[in-house]
Protein backbone atom coordinates (compact mmCIF):
# COMPACT_ATOMS: atom_id res chain seq x y z
CA UNK A 1 0.00 0.00 0.00
CA UNK A 2 2.67 1.95 0.98
CA UNK A 3 4.70 1.53 -2.60
CA UNK A 4 1.67 2.54 -4.13
CA UNK A 5 1.18 6.09 -2.56
CA UNK A 6 4.84 6.63 -3.52
CA UNK A 7 4.65 6.34 -6.95
CA UNK A 8 0.99 8.07 -7.15
CA UNK A 9 2.67 10.85 -5.50
CA UNK A 10 6.23 10.83 -7.81
CA UNK A 11 3.45 11.21 -10.88
CA UNK A 12 0.93 14.06 -9.37
CA UNK A 13 4.60 15.92 -8.88
CA UNK A 14 5.84 15.48 -12.84
CA UNK A 15 2.20 16.39 -14.35
CA UNK A 16 3.02 19.74 -12.06
CA UNK A 17 6.03 20.62 -13.45
CA UNK A 18 5.28 19.73 -16.44
CA UNK A 19 1.95 22.84 -16.31
CA UNK A 20 4.53 24.85 -14.58
CA UNK A 21 6.98 24.29 -17.72
CA UNK A 22 4.48 24.77 -20.11
CA UNK A 23 3.06 28.28 -18.52
CA UNK A 24 6.63 29.88 -17.94
CA UNK A 25 7.51 29.23 -21.90
CA UNK A 26 4.66 30.98 -23.15
CA UNK A 27 4.63 33.91 -20.47
CA UNK A 28 8.18 34.14 -22.44
CA UNK A 29 7.15 34.37 -25.29
CA UNK A 30 4.51 36.75 -24.74
CA UNK A 31 7.01 39.36 -23.38
CA UNK A 32 9.39 39.07 -26.20
CA UNK A 33 6.81 39.51 -28.75
CA UNK A 34 5.52 42.22 -26.25
CA UNK A 35 9.29 44.31 -26.33
CA UNK A 36 9.26 44.47 -30.14
CA UNK A 37 8.67 47.88 -31.44
CA UNK A 38 5.64 47.51 -34.29
CA UNK A 39 7.07 48.29 -37.79
CA UNK A 40 5.51 48.97 -40.85
CA UNK A 41 6.36 47.52 -43.77
CA UNK A 42 8.28 49.99 -46.00
CA UNK A 43 6.86 48.28 -49.43
CA UNK A 44 4.07 49.79 -51.07
CA UNK A 45 1.30 47.71 -52.17
CA UNK A 46 1.28 47.01 -56.07
CA UNK A 47 -1.96 48.21 -57.91
CA UNK A 48 -4.30 45.78 -58.19
CA UNK A 49 -4.80 44.80 -61.92
CA UNK A 50 -8.76 44.74 -62.49
CA UNK A 51 -9.92 41.08 -63.57
CA UNK A 52 -10.07 40.50 -67.14
CA UNK A 53 -11.69 37.44 -68.63
CA UNK A 54 -10.23 35.41 -71.36
CA UNK A 55 -12.18 36.28 -74.49
CA UNK A 56 -14.07 32.95 -75.24
CA UNK A 57 -13.47 31.40 -78.03
CA UNK A 58 -16.77 30.49 -80.17
CA UNK A 59 -18.40 27.66 -79.70
CA UNK A 60 -18.12 24.61 -82.23
CA UNK A 61 -19.94 21.59 -82.19
CA UNK A 62 -17.72 18.48 -82.55
CA UNK A 63 -17.76 16.75 -86.21
CA UNK A 64 -19.83 14.19 -86.34
CA UNK A 65 -19.57 11.51 -88.59
CA UNK A 66 -21.06 11.22 -91.67
CA UNK A 67 -24.34 9.64 -91.95
CA UNK A 68 -25.44 6.27 -93.99
CA UNK A 69 -26.85 7.89 -96.36
CA UNK A 70 -23.98 10.02 -97.24
CA UNK A 71 -21.54 7.33 -97.60
CA UNK A 72 -23.83 5.80 -99.92
CA UNK A 73 -23.66 9.43 -101.97
CA UNK A 74 -19.87 9.72 -101.79
CA UNK A 75 -19.65 6.02 -102.97
CA UNK A 76 -21.73 6.35 -105.77
CA UNK A 77 -19.65 9.24 -107.54
CA UNK A 78 -16.88 7.04 -108.49
CA UNK A 79 -15.32 7.99 -111.90
CA UNK A 80 -14.35 5.01 -113.69
CA UNK A 81 -11.37 4.07 -113.70
CA UNK A 82 -11.06 3.79 -117.66
CA UNK A 83 -10.03 7.64 -117.28
CA UNK A 84 -6.74 7.07 -115.88
CA UNK A 85 -5.73 5.07 -119.61
CA UNK A 86 -6.61 8.51 -121.24
CA UNK A 87 -5.41 12.13 -120.94
CA UNK A 88 -8.11 14.54 -121.17
CA UNK A 89 -6.05 17.34 -121.62
CA UNK A 90 -4.06 17.60 -124.20
CA UNK A 91 -2.64 21.10 -125.79
CA UNK A 92 -2.31 19.76 -129.11
CA UNK A 93 -5.77 17.91 -129.34
CA UNK A 94 -8.03 20.74 -127.03
CA UNK A 95 -10.96 18.51 -128.32
CA UNK A 96 -9.47 15.14 -127.89
CA UNK A 97 -9.19 12.38 -125.63
CA UNK A 98 -5.94 10.83 -125.97
CA UNK A 99 -5.24 7.23 -125.20
CA UNK A 100 -1.84 7.15 -122.89
CA UNK A 101 -0.92 3.49 -123.99
CA UNK A 102 -1.09 4.03 -127.53
CA UNK A 103 -1.71 7.85 -128.63
CA UNK A 104 -5.23 7.13 -130.30
CA UNK A 105 -7.59 9.89 -130.17
CA UNK A 106 -11.56 9.78 -129.38
CA UNK A 107 -14.13 12.87 -129.35
CA UNK A 108 -14.49 14.51 -125.92
CA UNK A 109 -18.16 13.26 -126.10
CA UNK A 110 -17.06 9.52 -126.66
CA UNK A 111 -18.92 7.18 -124.91
CA UNK A 112 -16.86 5.49 -121.52
CA UNK A 113 -18.17 1.61 -123.14
CA UNK A 114 -16.09 2.61 -126.76
CA UNK A 115 -12.62 3.90 -124.29
CA UNK A 116 -13.32 0.57 -122.16
CA UNK A 117 -13.29 -1.19 -125.53
CA UNK A 118 -10.33 0.07 -127.04
CA UNK A 119 -8.40 -0.69 -124.30
CA UNK A 120 -9.44 -4.27 -123.79
CA UNK A 121 -9.08 -4.91 -127.76
CA UNK A 122 -5.71 -2.93 -128.19
CA UNK A 123 -4.09 -2.68 -125.27
CA UNK A 124 -5.46 -5.84 -123.37
CA UNK A 125 -6.60 -4.14 -120.27
CA UNK A 126 -9.59 -4.49 -118.56
CA UNK A 127 -11.66 -2.57 -117.18
CA UNK A 128 -14.43 -3.89 -114.14
CA UNK A 129 -17.40 -2.30 -113.68
CA UNK A 130 -18.44 0.22 -110.87
CA UNK A 131 -19.83 -1.17 -107.73
CA UNK A 132 -22.33 1.19 -107.32
CA UNK A 133 -23.92 1.01 -103.40
CA UNK A 134 -28.13 1.26 -104.07
CA UNK A 135 -29.46 3.82 -101.94
CA UNK A 136 -32.32 2.49 -99.47
CA UNK A 137 -34.81 4.92 -99.04
CA UNK A 138 -37.24 4.18 -96.08
CA UNK A 139 -40.75 5.87 -96.91
CA UNK A 140 -43.49 4.99 -95.12
CA UNK A 141 -45.68 3.44 -97.18
CA UNK A 142 -49.40 3.68 -97.54
CA UNK A 143 -51.38 1.16 -99.79
CA UNK A 144 -54.69 2.23 -101.33
CA UNK A 145 -58.14 1.24 -100.56
CA UNK A 146 -59.05 -2.77 -102.16
CA UNK A 147 -61.35 -2.08 -105.24
CA UNK A 148 -64.43 -2.96 -103.77
CA UNK A 149 -63.93 -0.12 -101.41
CA UNK A 150 -62.71 2.30 -103.52
CA UNK A 151 -65.81 2.50 -105.86
CA UNK A 152 -67.88 3.03 -102.43
CA UNK A 153 -65.69 5.95 -102.16
CA UNK A 154 -65.83 7.12 -105.38
CA UNK A 155 -69.44 6.72 -105.35
CA UNK A 156 -69.76 9.13 -102.36
CA UNK A 157 -67.52 11.78 -104.56
CA UNK A 158 -69.81 11.16 -107.47
CA UNK A 159 -72.91 12.10 -105.10
CA UNK A 160 -71.39 14.94 -103.58
CA UNK A 161 -70.08 16.55 -106.81
CA UNK A 162 -73.77 16.38 -108.54
CA UNK A 163 -75.79 17.13 -105.35
CA UNK A 164 -73.55 20.47 -104.88
CA UNK A 165 -73.18 21.30 -108.02
CA UNK A 166 -69.14 21.37 -108.27
CA UNK A 167 -67.29 21.02 -111.29
CA UNK A 168 -65.15 18.23 -112.48
CA UNK A 169 -61.91 20.11 -112.14
CA UNK A 170 -62.99 19.99 -108.48
CA UNK A 171 -60.47 17.14 -107.80
CA UNK A 172 -57.51 19.09 -109.01
CA UNK A 173 -58.06 21.52 -106.73
CA UNK A 174 -54.48 21.59 -104.38
CA UNK A 175 -57.03 22.14 -101.16
CA UNK A 176 -59.33 19.88 -102.05
CA UNK A 177 -56.54 17.10 -102.46
CA UNK A 178 -55.11 18.15 -98.77
CA UNK A 179 -58.46 17.66 -97.14
CA UNK A 180 -59.17 14.23 -98.68
CA UNK A 181 -55.42 12.84 -97.85
CA UNK A 182 -56.28 14.76 -94.14
CA UNK A 183 -59.51 12.71 -93.62
CA UNK A 184 -58.53 9.47 -95.75
CA UNK A 185 -54.85 8.83 -96.82
CA UNK A 186 -55.39 5.83 -98.43
CA UNK A 187 -58.08 6.86 -101.05
CA UNK A 188 -57.06 7.95 -103.86
CA UNK A 189 -58.29 10.45 -105.98
CA UNK A 190 -59.96 10.16 -109.50
CA UNK A 191 -58.74 11.83 -112.29
CA UNK A 192 -60.64 14.89 -114.29
CA UNK A 193 -61.45 12.67 -117.07
CA UNK A 194 -62.06 9.59 -114.76
CA UNK A 195 -64.69 11.88 -112.42
CA UNK A 196 -66.58 13.05 -115.26
CA UNK A 197 -66.89 9.39 -116.85
CA UNK A 198 -68.44 8.21 -113.31
CA UNK A 199 -70.84 11.25 -113.08
CA UNK A 200 -72.03 10.31 -116.59
CA UNK A 201 -72.77 6.72 -115.19
CA UNK A 202 -74.48 7.71 -112.31
CA UNK A 203 -76.86 10.07 -114.51
CA UNK A 204 -77.43 7.21 -116.78
CA UNK A 205 -78.06 4.86 -113.51
CA UNK A 206 -80.68 7.61 -112.02
CA UNK A 207 -82.19 7.62 -115.37
CA UNK A 208 -82.93 3.88 -115.55
CA UNK A 209 -84.59 4.24 -111.90
CA UNK A 210 -86.58 7.11 -112.86
CA UNK A 211 -88.03 5.10 -115.67
CA UNK A 212 -89.27 2.47 -112.86
CA UNK A 213 -90.56 5.36 -110.59
CA UNK A 214 -92.51 5.97 -113.00
CA UNK A 215 -94.20 3.37 -113.96
CA UNK A 216 -95.41 3.19 -110.53
CA UNK A 217 -96.78 6.35 -110.89
CA UNK A 218 -100.91 5.50 -111.31
CA UNK A 219 -102.52 8.52 -112.58
CA UNK A 220 -100.95 11.09 -115.55
CA UNK A 221 -98.08 13.93 -114.77
CA UNK A 222 -97.35 17.38 -115.68
CA UNK A 223 -93.85 19.14 -116.62
CA UNK A 224 -92.05 21.62 -116.64
CA UNK A 225 -89.46 23.29 -119.17
CA UNK A 226 -87.34 25.97 -119.59
CA UNK A 227 -84.13 26.76 -121.38
CA UNK A 228 -81.23 29.15 -120.92
CA UNK A 229 -77.68 29.95 -122.38
CA UNK A 230 -74.31 29.72 -120.56
CA UNK A 231 -72.51 32.75 -119.97
CA UNK A 232 -69.15 31.14 -120.11
CA UNK A 233 -69.14 29.11 -123.37
CA UNK A 234 -72.34 29.86 -124.54
CA UNK A 235 -73.55 26.81 -124.66
CA UNK A 236 -77.81 26.31 -124.48
CA UNK A 237 -79.28 23.79 -122.37
CA UNK A 238 -83.51 22.41 -122.36
CA UNK A 239 -84.15 21.62 -118.71
CA UNK A 240 -87.20 19.16 -118.48
CA UNK A 241 -88.64 18.61 -114.11
CA UNK A 242 -91.41 16.14 -114.11
CA UNK A 243 -93.90 16.59 -110.94
CA UNK A 244 -96.39 14.14 -109.69
CA UNK A 245 -98.19 13.03 -106.44
CA UNK A 246 -97.06 9.62 -105.36
CA UNK A 247 -99.20 6.58 -103.52
CA UNK A 248 -98.78 8.37 -100.14
CA UNK A 249 -100.55 11.88 -101.88
CA UNK A 250 -96.82 13.26 -101.46
CA UNK A 251 -95.92 16.57 -104.16
CA UNK A 252 -93.12 14.84 -105.52
CA UNK A 253 -90.95 16.34 -108.02
CA UNK A 254 -87.49 14.99 -109.83
CA UNK A 255 -85.67 16.39 -112.79
CA UNK A 256 -86.19 14.08 -116.16
CA UNK A 257 -83.54 15.26 -118.51
CA UNK A 258 -80.78 18.30 -119.39
CA UNK A 259 -80.27 18.49 -123.04
CA UNK A 260 -77.73 20.07 -124.26
CA UNK A 261 -79.24 22.75 -127.21
CA UNK A 262 -76.92 22.94 -129.81
CA UNK A 263 -79.20 23.87 -132.87
CA UNK A 264 -81.56 26.82 -133.56
CA UNK A 265 -84.00 28.00 -130.81
CA UNK A 266 -86.99 27.48 -132.97
CA UNK A 267 -90.19 25.94 -132.57
CA UNK A 268 -89.61 22.69 -134.54
CA UNK A 269 -86.26 21.72 -132.96
CA UNK A 270 -87.04 22.70 -129.47
CA UNK A 271 -90.66 20.46 -130.22
CA UNK A 272 -88.69 17.38 -131.09
CA UNK A 273 -86.27 17.37 -128.13
CA UNK A 274 -88.71 17.31 -126.13
CA UNK A 275 -90.65 14.23 -127.88
CA UNK A 276 -87.87 12.33 -127.93
CA UNK A 277 -87.48 13.02 -124.12
CA UNK A 278 -91.19 11.75 -123.45
CA UNK A 279 -90.60 8.94 -125.69
CA UNK A 280 -87.78 7.73 -124.12
CA UNK A 281 -89.12 7.66 -120.85
CA UNK A 282 -92.63 5.98 -122.04
CA UNK A 283 -94.74 8.59 -120.65
CA UNK A 284 -96.23 10.46 -123.88
CA UNK A 285 -99.67 8.86 -122.63
CA UNK A 286 -99.44 10.25 -119.15
CA UNK A 287 -98.41 14.03 -120.19
CA UNK A 288 -101.04 16.08 -118.39
CA UNK A 289 -99.69 19.56 -119.26
CA UNK A 290 -96.16 22.18 -120.20
CA UNK A 291 -95.75 24.79 -117.96
CA UNK A 292 -93.21 26.94 -119.40
CA UNK A 293 -92.11 31.04 -119.55
CA UNK A 294 -93.81 33.32 -121.91
CA UNK A 295 -91.37 33.42 -124.68
CA UNK A 296 -93.07 33.45 -128.25
CA UNK A 297 -91.28 30.25 -128.92
CA UNK A 298 -92.13 28.49 -125.97
CA UNK A 299 -96.04 29.20 -126.73
CA UNK A 300 -95.77 28.13 -129.98
CA UNK A 301 -94.25 24.85 -128.66
CA UNK A 302 -96.83 24.28 -126.29
CA UNK A 303 -99.29 24.40 -129.36
CA UNK A 304 -97.17 22.04 -131.40
CA UNK A 305 -96.48 19.61 -128.54
CA UNK A 306 -100.40 19.65 -128.22
CA UNK A 307 -100.86 18.22 -131.92
CA UNK A 308 -98.12 15.31 -131.63
CA UNK A 309 -99.41 14.05 -128.74
CA UNK A 310 -102.65 13.86 -130.21
CA UNK A 311 -101.69 12.19 -133.35
CA UNK A 312 -99.17 10.17 -131.90
CA UNK A 313 -100.94 8.36 -128.64
CA UNK A 314 -104.28 10.33 -128.83
CA UNK A 315 -103.72 12.33 -126.04
CA UNK A 316 -106.13 15.22 -126.13
CA UNK A 317 -105.81 16.09 -122.49
CA UNK A 318 -103.00 17.77 -123.08
CA UNK A 319 -102.75 21.42 -121.91
CA UNK A 320 -99.84 23.94 -122.16
CA UNK A 321 -99.97 27.21 -119.35
CA UNK A 322 -97.71 29.72 -118.77
CA UNK A 323 -95.81 30.47 -115.94
CA UNK A 324 -97.30 32.86 -113.32
CA UNK A 325 -93.68 33.47 -111.24
CA UNK A 326 -92.57 34.36 -114.82
CA UNK A 327 -95.49 37.07 -115.58
CA UNK A 328 -94.98 38.38 -111.95
CA UNK A 329 -91.09 39.05 -111.97
CA UNK A 330 -91.79 40.60 -115.63
CA UNK A 331 -94.76 42.95 -114.29
CA UNK A 332 -92.33 43.99 -111.23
Amino acid sequence: MSDYKFYYDEYQKSEYNEEENETTDNERNVQEFSQEPFQESSQEESPQVPFQESPQEPFQEPPQEPSQEEDNLKKTKIYSDTWQYFNTWDPQYLTKVVCKKCNHTYSKSTGISTLKEHLKKVNGIVIDKIKKTQIKLNFSRVDPWPKEDMLVRDQALVEWITVDLQPFSVVTNDQFINLINTLDLRYRIPEKTNIKEKVVNHFDNMKKNIKLDIDKIPGKVPFTSDMWTSIFNNNSFLGLTIHFIDQEWKIQHFLLDIISFNERHNTINITNEIISALAEFKIKEKILALTTDNATTMLAVGCSIAEKLDDDVMNSTFRHYHCTAHILNLAA
